[in-house]
Formats: structure tokens, C-alpha cells, sequence
């Protein structure tokens, strides 16, 4: 499945300066959400209602992925 790649991509040069002034030595981590991650968690608040999380959660990445598919017309 296609995420969008990152919400907010840093350039390789600033990503190693904020990793070494974080004093990070191992590079086993990643670089936050996705796009895809990003668009279903602004979608969420506009479905959260009630207690019906697992449906918002569904119906908030399908937002997400008609989001991603609209982009790359």
C-alpha cells in the first residue's frame, strides 16, 4: 500500500544534524508518520463522534487513501 512517503521530510543534511544534536549514534528509527498517517488523523476529527472508534479509524484511513490516490492524478 502506498503511505505518501513522509508527512514532514527533512533533508538528508538537517535530519543528521537533528539526529546528532538529539546525541542519537544508532539510525534504527524512523522518520515519524506518513502522509498517509497524517491524512487519516486529520480526517479522524472530523468523523470522531460518539464511541464508535473502530469505524471512525476505519472511515478515516479510507478518507486517507482516496486522499493519496486524488494526489497522484
Amino acid at each position: 500500500m502506498k503511505t505518501g512517503g513522509p508527512a514532514f521530510p527533512l533533508q538528508a543534511h538537517d535530519w543528521h544534524k537533528e539526529v546528532s544534536d538529539r546525541g542519537y549514534v544508532n539510525h534504527d528509527f524512523t522518520m515519524g508518520m506518513t502522509l498517509r498517517d497524517y491524512f487519516a488523523a486529520k480526517a479522524m476529527q472530523a468523523l470522531a463522534q460518539g464511541n464508535y472508534f473502530d469505524a471512525t479509524a476505519r472511515q478515516a484511513y479510507m478518507i486517507a487513501d482516496a486522499m493519496l490516490r486524488e494526489r497522484e492524478k
